[in-house]
């Protein structure tokens, strides 16, 4: 979806190119045509006139920024377009520029590139990452609290905890319903491949298969896990979380391999808070309690320590690079052959 302002810049650009010579026109490769027609306001007026220039009339920068790409791109020369490029490379960020940057113009004509490094935009370092880092804390203390002073009949996490779980949950909920609607940019806008119904369909078909995939994952793997004599805890540590993270290990690799950086990171911040929200808070409430020992404050602050180390590599250079990816790997290898020999 697009906003008015831009939407209203599509349909001027496509009136002044109702007055260019066909064969400039055809330059232009069709699919880009067509996403300008697709995100245009179809009821917005506007009139050109090619006796005038574009600042003599009522165009609009958005207008004049796209028609300037649509110049530097496909009609200008070879010494205009060096000429333009130097100019940008010495000044770094014009006005136009940094308008392209800020509402993603250039998305229309380049394909992102998958890259080494995931770019970290300021709303997840600002606020959804602390979310997570705020609901695993308050995961790690309720534990802990239980812990001290805790009897062998006592419940280690309790319904009351899973109220606050779950009101959490909701609360982040609330806040990603309060972003959405208060989005006020440019979104990138392709033809989908596939009608609504459909879309559906595949969606529902694909997350049953999942579920199926998963649990002959969990099944399989946990025979195999028992013959060989392991303990309990290391199936469900390892066999059981293999298998349930699947999905969102798979859709995150795939988006990271399509350069959609933000689905990745959304997929994990997500999933997280979903599973301490609603994946333990609703059988907590449900149920009264957990009373298990099983596991042990180590377990606890590894779970707390992969949280604030997500939190503090976004933060510091608002880039989570390969580096930081092979780190957190180490140490998750480290803590499950802490896991193996204990």
């Amino acid at each position: 979806m697009v906003n008015v302002e831009y939407a209203n810049a599509y349909s001027e650009v496509l009136e002044i190119l109702k007055f260019i010579s066909k064969e400039d026109y055809n330059k232009i490769p069709a699919n880009k045509i067509e996403l300008f027609k697709l995100n245009s306001n179809k009821e917005y007026k506007f009139t050109y006139s090619p006796n005038k220039t574009l600042d003599e009339q009522n165009v609009s920068k958005r207008a004049k920024a796209i028609i300037g790409i649509l110049f530097r791109d496909y009609w200008a020369t070879e010494v205009q377009r060096d000429k333009i490029i130097r100019k940008q490379k010495n000044d770094r960020l014009t006005l136009d520029e940094q308008k392209k940057s800020l509402y993603g113009i250039e998305n229309i004509f380049k394909k992102r590139n998958a890259c080494s490094e995931t770019e970290v935009k300021k709303e997840v370092t600002k606020k959804e990452l602390p979310i997570l880092l705020v609901v695993t804390t308050m995961f790690s203390l309720s534990i802990i609290s239980h812990y001290i002073g805790r009897t062998p009949d006592s419940f280690i996490l309790s319904r009351s905890d899973g109220v606050l779980f779950i009101f959490f949950f909701l609360l982040f909920i609330f806040y990603i319903v309060s972003v959405v609607k208060s989005k006020q940019g440019f979104f990138e806008y392709n033809k989908p491949q596939f009608n609504i119904m459909t879309s559906i369909l595949l969606i529902v078909g694909c997350t049953f298969g999942i579920i199926l995939a998963s649990d002959l994952v969990v099944n399989n793997a946990k025979v195999l896990a028992e013959a060989l004599n392991v303990s309990t805890k290391f199936i469900t540590m390892t066999v059981v979380v293999i298998g349930t993270s699947l999905p969102e290990m798979t859709m995150t690799v795939v988006a990271s391999k399509k350069g959609e950086f933000d689905i990745a990171l959304g997929n994990i911040i997500g999933t997280n808070i979903f599973n301490i929200g609603i994946v333990l808070g609703l059988p907590l409430l449900i149920y009264g309690g957990f009373s298990s020992v099983s596991f042990t404050l180590i377990d606890i602050l590894a779970v707390q320590l992969a949280a604030s180390i997500l939190y503090l590599f976004a933060r510091n250079d608002k880039v989570l690079s390969r580096k930081e990816g092979i780190i957190m790997i180490l140490l998750f290898c480290l803590y499950y052959g802490y896991m193996l020999i204990f």
